[in-house]
């Protein structure tokens, strides 16, 4: 990918409570993007859903449009055991719309789209309206959720209508536990498209598939760890705006965020970009497998 300006940036999603055995705190994966827009010496445009009655920390560093609803979208988050369980307890009453972005955000070079669950976003119009845009992320956890007695992952939802806007713009984001729900079609077909597919593993790092090509992106590890809530977010930030670096550095530089997240609670201050450069690993390898990692 070729040198450009990462702002503006665009960040779409929703704002969330966190219950956690640590305390109640501010989630969602637009307050930790922020926290790494905001490491990194850039401002973002962030729209998202919620009210005032919550501590807002880095989000008021950025430009900031909430769209108000009574309901704030919460969830209890159970980390005591190997899998991570999570249940929600609120959502809000409307979703959010490209018909809620500000006319004078209408052109941006970078746009991160984080569903946090079914139908928050009216998605299509983001996708549909983001044709110029230079540099497209699209989380996919919220597009796997399925809500029931605890949150659960599935299949990805309205994969045809979504395949339909991706391009070489796009980086598509998944947990391996949300992987695990694609059918190699899907992945096939994603591909053929020119996005890229980042498969975040946790402590065994990531993967990155373009065309046929996978490239293994080592954790940074850490004796340090406090909380995992939100590194898969981290990552997801970190990668789009280094791209400019090559996907090998991006996701390398991503692997050192997402690790400094995790020594913390919460979506709190950062280091600063060349703190954590100062982690990143050189020259993790990377090899070409026909879309299957090891």
């Amino acid at each position: 990918m070729g040198e450009y300006p990462q702002e503006p940036i665009l960040v779409v999603g929703p704002l969330c409570i966190d219950h956690t055995a640590k305390g109640i705190q501010l989630g969602g994966a637009v307050s930790y993007a922020a926290s790494v827009i905001h490491s990194m010496g850039y401002k973002a445009r962030i729209l998202t859903i919620g009210n005032s009655n919550i501590d807002l920390g880095l989000l008021k560093k950025h430009e900031l449009h909430i769209i108000p609803d009574p309901k704030i979208l919460t969830f209890e988050i159970d980390n005591s055991k190997e899998e991570r369980k999570l249940k929600l307890l609120q959502k809000p009453t409307k979703k959010i719309t490209l018909d809620d972005l500000p006319k004078s955000w209408r052109n941006n070079n970078t746009l991160i789209v984080a569903p946090l669950i079914e139908n928050d976003i009216d998605l299509l119009p983001f996708l549909e309206f983001s044709d110029n845009t230079k540099n497209i992320s699209l989380l996919t956890q919220g597009l796997q959720r399925r809500e029931q007695n605890k949150m659960i992952y599935s299949r990805i939802n309205h994969f045809n209508s979504l395949i339909s806007f991706f391009t070489d713009s796009f980086s598509i984001f998944r947990s391996e536990q949300e992987a695990s729900f694609w059918s190699e079609s899907q992945v096939e077909k994603t591909l053929a498209t020119g996005a890229r597919i980042i498969t975040t593993l946790g402590k065994q790092g990531a993967l990155i598939h373009k065309s046929n090509t996978i490239t293994k992106i080592q954790p940074v590890l850490t004796d340090s760890e406090l909380d995992t809530t939100g590194a898969g977010d981290i990552f997801a930030t970190a990668f789009t705006l280094s791209l400019k670096y090559g996907e090998r550095q991006a996701g390398n530089l991503a692997a050192a965020y997402a690790t400094s997240s995790i020594e913390q609670i919460g979506p709190m201050p950062l280091p600063s970009q060349k703190i954590i450069r100062k982690r990143v690993l050189d020259e993790p390898r990377s090899f070409d497998h026909n879309h299957q990692g090891d």
